[in-house]
């Protein structure tokens, strides 16, 4: 039987929300709207990190894999914010089975940063 695991750590999700009103051309209005969600933790990838691009070796670019529960509030259209630091996500969410933490199942992104 699996030692149950509580989702000890939060993170913040910036979502882009209409706001209601328009511009005055008549273009919709969006606005960052943040909430906190509780998340199991969060690892580099096993996988490798993206190639650099032709012309820009100056270019840095991070990946974080977060695990959260099953029900893990997370589009690939957000912003996640870790310990201060923001990160775009960079994948849709996915199902596991068994956590890499030693717990259940639940959902996992991979997040990144491109700096330089």
């Amino acid at each position: 039987m699996p030692v149950p695991v509580r989702a000890r750590y939060t993170i913040t999700v910036q979502r882009e929300e209409f706001t209601g009103e328009n511009d005055a051309h008549g273009n919709p209005i969006y606005e960052w709207v943040s909430h906190t969600v509780p998340v199991y933790g969060w690892a580099t990838p096993g996988r490798p990190s993206e190639p650099f691009e032709e012309g820009r070796p100056y270019l840095t670019v991070e990946h974080l894999d977060v695990y959260g529960r099953a029900d893990l509030d997370v589009r690939s259209d957000d912003r996640v914010i870790i310990e201060g630091r923001t990160w775009a996500v960079a994948t849709a969410p996915e199902t596991y089975v068994s956590g890499p933490f030693g717990g259940p199942g639940g959902r996992r992104v991979t997040v990144k940063v491109v700096s330089g």
